[in-house]
């Protein structure tokens, strides 16, 4: 419906003025979360291990590091840079391996703690896409749910925003 309009008078005798305003509403939005309880990641240790070789072909010949690797667990990254001449690549170049050590991390968490890191990063979630004008009314938890290690939430998020739509007046229509 039209609540605010820059026309005034009557059908057949309406001018057009500027109009202004702001309509306010009501507006509900839906979030949901899943958290698993049982979670492994990768925590680098910051240790690393610097090797170089020199490249012939398909040959390797290590001229700098460790021969010899530390580490239990690490991820490598590796390194070439050919040598070219003009347009063409030869088959010779240096090749750098970097290896990281990381430990394997496991976090278990209780199923209250899941469901208060889940309302958490839901409602983190849903204020950082709020509009700027916006006010929060209230949140409601709808469904909160342990399947398979993992903990589903869903809140209900009722809002007041501004709904108003800005549309220029056409002369003529």
């Amino acid at each position: 419906d039209i609540l605010i309009s820059g026309l005034m008078g009557n059908e057949g005798n309406q001018q057009t003025v500027i109009a202004d305003g702001i309509v306010e509403g009501i507006v509900w939005y839906e979030s949901s979360m899943v958290i698993p309880l049982k979670e492994n990641w990768k925590a680098f240790t910051g240790e690393k291990i610097e090797r170089s070789y020199f490249v012939l072909g398909n040959r390797m010949i290590r001229f700098k590091g460790n021969k010899e690797i530390p580490f239990t667990h690490y991820k490598k990254d590796l390194r070439l840079k050919r040598v070219s001449f003009w347009k063409y690549q030869l088959p010779i170049g240096i090749m750098k391996e970097n290896l990281f050590e990381y430990q394997d991390k496991t976090r278990v968490l209780t199923q209250s703690e899941a469901v208060k890191i889940a309302l958490e990063l839901t409602k983190k979630d849903f204020f950082s896409k709020m509009k700027e004008d916006s006010r929060l009314l209230s949140e409601n938890v709808l469904h909160s749910k342990i399947e398979n290690g993992k903990v589903t939430i869903k809140i209900l998020f009722e809002v007041i925003e501004n709904i108003s739509m800005t549309q220029p007046i056409i002369q003529g229509e």
